[in-house]
């Protein structure tokens, strides 16, 4: 093989991935949130009854990583955490009034850099990217699965 086939995927994707942070902690700086807590109250808005456990699962981090995140955002009035009264151990992650009022600007800001990311595709492009990225990560995923060591 030769040119652009043998290029590391990774590192593409690396670059993509520190270009975003870059983005949204700009957008977010009057917000006094990171990129961290941006994509993680997104994905509150989109899974409601949402706890840390399933974040942490979700993302695969580990759990202090997400209690840190989570944390931040409650300080700063964009959730509550409420403990399951099935097992107190368990907090399900609601969004506050105050978070409900930045869901819009933080749909569109996302959805923005979606369409800086892809703004030279035509629709069949765009459809080709979001498949092979979508499957590089069910493969990877699958590699990483319960066996992986």
């Amino acid at each position: 093989m030769n040119g652009k086939a043998t290029e590391s995927l990774g590192r593409w994707i690396s670059i993509l991935y520190r270009y975003t942070n870059i983005y949204i902690e700009k957008k977010f700086k009057d917000y006094q949130m990171g990129a961290g807590q941006v994509k993680l109250l997104h994905l509150i808005y989109t899974h409601r009854d949402i706890t840390q456990v399933d974040i942490a699962r979700m993302l695969r981090l580990d759990k202090g990583t997400v209690t840190r995140s989570i944390k931040k955002l409650e300080r700063a009035g964009y959730i509550q955490r409420q403990r399951l009264k099935s097992d107190n151990r368990v907090y399900r992650l609601v969004v506050t009034e105050k978070g409900l009022k930045i869901k819009d600007y933080i749909n569109k800001t996302l959805g923005g850099w979606t369409v800086i990311l892809s703004n030279s595709f035509d629709v069949g492009e765009k459809e080709e990217a979001f498949n092979y990225l979508s499957r590089m990560a069910g493969n990877a995923q699958r590699f990483l699965g319960e066996g992986f060591t």
